[in-house]
């Protein structure tokens, strides 16, 4: 068999899983119409990358400038001109609250630069159970030794440490680091970043230089923030000189490429000696530059803000929306969940009147002061404290995974499709098997007829699915009741 013979095979293997992963092309809208999908599907959750305040913002930057390519490597002909890159990395140190910011053309090349450059032979990653398969490629190349702990669990990053602190595995020199996201692209939730620092922090004192946060913060930017900055912003661990994050612009920010940012101009420099994809690769073109600057004077004028402040409320209504459907679930990690009760044992009916699990976690990552008795003392440098408790603020996730049995993903996909409202099925090996999802992305400029619209799409589907398992039961039932056939016939007819 050739090996063209054996992509085939593989190719056909997946799709009579339903796991084939094809392009298709849809007109999303954040306008109804008869032609168009309302958009609950792409990762602009500002709704910038389709405004007309962006456009214009570009063409008044692009007027001025280059458009073309970079022609080459920041370090070979990339970097020429009138010092664009350095100027936007300038604007994004101001902007994110950093000392030093590194351009990079994509987030997957910003992750895969950081992790395979910066921890050291003898060092050793505790990364979230969940990271973005950018940092796992990232560690496929690093030399150090890498070790999940299971997603969002401080226990369990706790216990990972201890093991790694008491194994001696460590010598006097070595790093450890840890790896997550501050919002996770298909759960939607938090990484509860202050309780792992603090806990990191009982074998690594802050300034000791030995324990390090990489964040990617590829979701959070531009959604979270006073000025859009992100979480690491919000909570005042972008000033811990031993955090360094990864930042991206084709999300919140409308646009593309990513950035690195760091405290430290010795991280930086040897990035850039030392990061084979950033070296290898071209570097942005202009007219990204200019795309990126026009995404930041969006953010920084009054429609940021206000586009901010509709995007929260409109997930705050299909949240509400959605709890309120009967037979959606929550399961043990909080996600709401369509599964039948036999296929998803561990979930529960929603409480009434209270938050999900996903809900909640947020408020502890975003608690000033909690009173999580595994919270421990904050990150040196960062505005949180440990003084009288308060009440955690709760952050609304834009990001809205309803988990479906694998063979009802793709058709509740469809079905939302067909009522007018573009979502995703994301299915094994995407997520970890067992957890297909229909993926709801809400963006700024959802309407609220299309958010309510949605959510009684939803809840169509449910009454549909279970009616149609309520009559099955029937049946099975009244088979069971009938009486057996005793007849001769009906006993030669068994054997056969």
């Amino acid at each position: 068999m050739g090996i063209l013979d054996s992509m085939a095979a593989r190719l056909k293997d997946r799709e009579a899983k339903a796991m084939l992963r094809r392009f298709s092309i849809f007109q999303p809208s954040t306008i109804s119409s008869t032609s168009n999908l309302a958009d609950f599907s792409s990762n602009d959750y500002l709704s910038i990358a389709t405004s007309s305040s962006l456009k214009d913002a570009f063409m008044r930057r692009a007027s001025a400038g280059r458009v073309g390519g970079s022609t080459g490597s920041r370090l070979l002909d990339g970097n020429n001109g009138q010092g664009e890159m350095e100027h936007l990395e300038a604007r994004l140190c101001r902007f994110f609250d950093a000392e030093h910011a590194l351009l990079c053309p994509s987030g997957w090349e910003a992750n895969v630069s950081l992790f395979s450059t910066v921890p050291q032979p003898g060092d050793v990653v505790l990364y979230d159970s969940l990271v973005h398969a950018s940092v796992h490629d990232g560690m496929r190349r690093s030399r150090a030794h890498c070790v999940a702990f299971k997603h969002n669990d401080v226990r369990d990053f706790e216990r990972q440490m201890d093991a790694i602190v008491s194994s001696g595995r460590l010598s006097p020199k070595a790093n450890v680091f840890l790896a997550v996201e501050t919002l996770y692209s298909m759960d939607g939730d938090y990484a509860p970043l202050p309780q792992l620092i603090a806990a990191a922090r009982r074998h690594f004192p802050a300034g000791s230089g030995r324990f390090w946060t990489l964040v990617d913060e590829a979701h959070s930017v531009g959604v979270h923030g006073a000025t859009g900055a992100g979480i690491c912003q919000m909570l005042g661990v972008c000033r811990d000189p031993e955090v360094m994050r990864v930042c991206t612009f084709g999300k919140g920010f409308g646009s593309s490429g990513a950035v690195i940012l760091t405290r430290s101009s010795v991280a930086r420099q040897y990035l850039i000696n030392y990061a084979r994809p950033l070296i290898f690769s071209t570097a942005m073109p202009h007219a990204n530059v200019h795309l990126i600057h026009a995404s930041l004077d969006v953010l920084e004028s009054e429609e940021g803000p206000a586009r901010r402040s509709r995007l929260h409320v409109n997930c705050g209504m299909l949240r509400e929306e959605l709890r309120a459907i009967d037979g959606l679930q929550e399961d043990e990690e909080g996600l709401l969940s369509l599964q039948p009760r036999a296929e998803s044992s561990q979930a529960s009916k929603l409480p009434a009147g209270g938050d999900p699990m996903w809900l909640r976690a947020v408020c502890n990552a975003a608690a000033i002061g909690s009173d999580d008795s595994d919270a421990g003392d904050p990150p040196s440098g960062s505005s949180l404290t440990s003084t009288a408790p308060s009440p955690p603020v709760p952050l609304p996730s834009p990001i809205m995974p309803l988990l479906t049995e694998h063979a009802s993903t793709r058709p509740l996909a469809a079905f939302l499709q067909s009522r007018g409202f573009l979502v995703r099925p994301i299915t094994y090996p995407t997520v970890p098997l067992g957890r297909d999802r229909v993926r709801i992305c809400v963006h700024s400029d959802n309407t609220e007829e299309q958010v309510r619209g949605l959510a009684r799409a939803v809840r169509e589907w449910t009454t549909r699915e279970s009616r149609m398992r309520g009559s099955n039961r029937g049946g099975d039932e009244q088979q069971q009741q009938q009486p057996p056939q005793t007849s001769a016939r009906a006993g030669r007819e068994s054997r056969l």
